[in-house]
């Protein structure tokens, strides 16, 4: 290993006169470049180590657009999506095994969930098979209104807010 004092030699290389990292430091790459080498030719564990660096988003930070300087705000809360109800409807004509196909193959459910669910839709005339948020939501609805119309049922799927 090299000792701290040792002359380093370097190669030149085609890179910008300041690279970002030695930017932030103060330094140009030029002065860095030894100890960056020095750095891959150590062992991991024995790479010298700049203490904790944390990257925080400020509060609040501007930003120009042109001749016009945006304020914008981070926020600190994400809200979870609005969830929505996927609903199945009882009808004279759809077939008791077919619904519990599409349980099961369209909302992953168990055979045993999937019988129960379409045994509540047919007892109450309506049923709630999930919560999803409304892009997958819809996209059930359409491939349950695809199979239903390829095996000429009925069968109507709806969603509502939960």
């Amino acid at each position: 290993m090299n000792s701290g004092n040792a002359d380093l030699s370097h190669e030149v290389v085609s890179v910008p006169a300041e690279c970002a990292a030695c930017a932030r430091n103060g330094q140009n790459y030029t002065t860095a470049a030894p100890r960056i080498q020095a750095a891959r030719r150590q062992p991991f564990d024995q790479i010298p180590r700049l203490g904790k660096i944390s990257f925080t988003m400020p509060q609040i930070w501007q930003e120009n657009e042109g001749d016009v300087a945006v304020e914008k705000e981070t926020r600190e809360k994400i809200d979870k999506p609005r969830l929505w109800k996927v609903l199945l409807h009882n009808d004279n004509y759809t077939t008791m095994d077919f619904v519990v196909t599409i349980l099961i193959v369209v909302f992953h459910k168990s055979e045993g969930e999937a019988v129960r669910i379409m045994l509540d839709v047919h007892q109450k005339g309506i049923g709630v098979v999930g919560a999803y948020t409304r892009e997958i939501a819809e996209t059930k609805i359409a491939r349950v209104t695809e199979m239903a119309k390829q095996a000429e049922f009925p069968l109507l799927c709806t969603m509502e807010p939960e």
